[in-house]
């Protein structure tokens, strides 16, 4: 009965078959294995999701302190600028005064010298007068 063709063909299709449900289990184990690799993927995926909204959380926070520094930095660069508009317009009036100073002594000088001008008129009037 061995070389009965239906017998023959039926082996086949069973043999086939077998290979076929070989085949079949094969898949089902890389259809477990792959879904257990999306499951993996996708807890990868949400972990990166968690680490980069951590990420945008300490970027707002360095912004922040970055645009606060900034902020200390700009406000210390105000008080020494109006620091120094302060003294230089204290250094403005001590040298008006200075001037100023310089030009009441000149006037006061000039006075000085015409009261010794009329002093040593006056002394040699009183001389002619005296002879």
């Amino acid at each position: 009965m061995a070389d009965d063709p239906i017998l023959l063909a039926l082996e086949t299709l069973m043999g086939g078959q077998t290979q076929m449900r070989g085949e079949l289990a094969d898949l089902r184990s890389e259809l477990s294995d792959l879904r257990s690799e999306v499951s993996e993927l996708r807890g990868g995926q949400s972990e990166l999701r968690g680490e980069l909204t951590q990420l945008r959380g300490e970027q707002t926070r360095l912004r922040v302190d970055v645009l606060d520094q900034l902020e200390k930095m700009e406000n210390k660069l105000t008080l020494i600028r109006e620091d120094i508009a302060v003294n230089m317009g204290r250094a403005d009036a001590a040298h008006r005064a200075a001037d100023n100073t310089r030009d009441e002594l000149r006037a006061l000088n000039a006075q000085v010298q015409a009261m010794e001008r009329r002093q040593r008129m006056m002394n040699a009037r009183l001389d002619q007068l005296e002879k």
